[in-house]
């Protein structure tokens, strides 16, 4: 009897694949066919033997690694900034020239890790990659004054430190709650004590509650497009996959276009509303 339920369970599985049974219910079937749509979004991009498929200690230090690397050329950003700021200003490097360098050389390990995804050959190039992004990003800092940059050092001391303390208790809401509430702590204990104005303070608590969500999204996703030993290409996913908000767009546009989703939502739609007289039929 069992085993009949189950080939059962799996032929119907199978039958219905990624399209909805549809229900015997006539307002069940209305709601599903008029809101259900198969293949949403498009996949996630993966590698084989991820870290997501590693025991859970090995995760752990995965985090770790990253999270302490990223640190480092956190902490190397701000040495080159202060170091930077004590160059004449008819000597230093225009902003827009370091900020379209820095763009550039994203955008080219981008494109080099879509293309050569899971090899050891990108991961290598990322690891050369990464003292350099660091350069440059003090760099550009350093001629932005007047915006809050300590505010992003703050708050990623403080998941670093929460993520090494942790143990095996490590989790990401955690590390994401922790992290804000304890570089918020800083951050006005400095502006207090430094006399730092409201407006200069609010805009130090938004960037440091903007980064924080993206850095433990981020560092929770890159999980599936690496491999347990590649922490410091990790490291420099968290900087360069900022321009995957712009990349996704077009991936989504692509994939809706290639599986003709919006045309089926519209079409189901205006059946029903056909079918219940709230439009007239076609003429």
């Amino acid at each position: 009897m069992w085993l009949s339920l189950v080939e059962r369970c799996v032929r119907n599985a199978e039958v219905a694949g990624s399209n909805p049974v549809i229900p015997t219910n006539p307002l069940l079937s209305h709601l599903v066919t008029a809101v259900y749509v198969p293949n949403f979004v498009p996949e996630p991009l993966e590698v084989p033997q991820n870290v997501t498929a590693a025991p859970y200690r090995e995760r752990i230090r995965f985090i770790r690694g990253a999270l302490n690397w990223h640190a480092a050329s956190v902490g190397l950003a701000g040495i080159t900034g202060w170091l930077y700021r004590s160059v004449p200003d008819g000597k230093r490097i225009p902003v827009l020239a370091v900020l379209a360098v820095l763009v550039a050389l994203l955008l080219l390990l981008d494109g080099w890790r879509i293309r050569t995804r899971g090899s050891s050959l990108e991961a290598r190039w990322s690891r050369l990659a990464l003292p350099f992004i660091s350069v440059l990003v003090g760099l550009l800092f350093a001629d932005l004054p007047q915006f809050p940059a300590w505010a992003i050092a703050v708050g990623c001391l403080s998941v670093t430190l929460y993520a090494n303390c942790s143990g095996r208790d490590f989790s990401f809401p955690a590390a994401f709650l922790a992290g804000f509430f304890g570089s918020s702590a800083v951050i006005a204990f400095l502006d207090i004590r430094y006399g730092v104005p409201a407006r200069t303070t609010a805009i130090a608590l938004g960037t440091n509650f903007v980064f924080l969500f993206y850095l433990v999204y981020d560092l929770a996703s890159l999980q599936a497009r690496r491999h347990t030993n590649e922490r410091i290409a990790a490291a420099v996913d968290l900087y360069r996959d900022v321009f995957n908000i712009f990349g996704y767009v077009p991936r989504v546009i692509t994939h809706w276009r290639k599986h003709r989703i919006w045309d089926v939502v519209r079409e189901d739609m205006l059946r029903n509303w056909q079918e219940k007289g709230i439009i007239g039929g076609p003429k």
